[in-house]
């Protein structure tokens, strides 16, 4: 969906428009919560859910499965940051330095 249509929801403090269903929305949102994009994961995913977790839109069971799915979405978005992270660490080089002095290395 389109950036506007979940920037309605807020501006609509959080009701869904007509013709759309939380059930179709919310896997959206959960995936919008391992986003690097923070209008995604800051301004749209976390407020809308915890509006609607809060109002009690989501049943004990529904409410397990967006756990497990966030949890899930959380570890594999870190491994993959970190994964990424690791490939862009600069390489230490050896300055001319004694063996055992790693201290003044880059």
């Amino acid at each position: 969906m389109e950036k506007t249509f979940w920037q309605a929801i807020v501006e609509a403090d959080y009701a869904l428009p007509p013709g759309h269903s939380i059930e179709e929305s919310t896997p959206e949102l959960l995936s919008y919560l391992g986003s690097t994009y923070p209008v995604l994961s800051d301004e749209f995913a976390y407020p809308i859910l915890d509006s609607w977790i809060e109002r009690g839109y989501y049943s004990s069971n529904e409410l397990r499965n967006i756990g497990a799915q966030m949890v899930h979405i959380i570890f594999s978005t870190d491994s993959s940051r970190k994964s990424a992270s690791d490939s862009r660490r600069p390489v230490a080089k050896d300055c001319g330095h004694a063996e055992g002095d790693r201290s003044r290395l880059l």
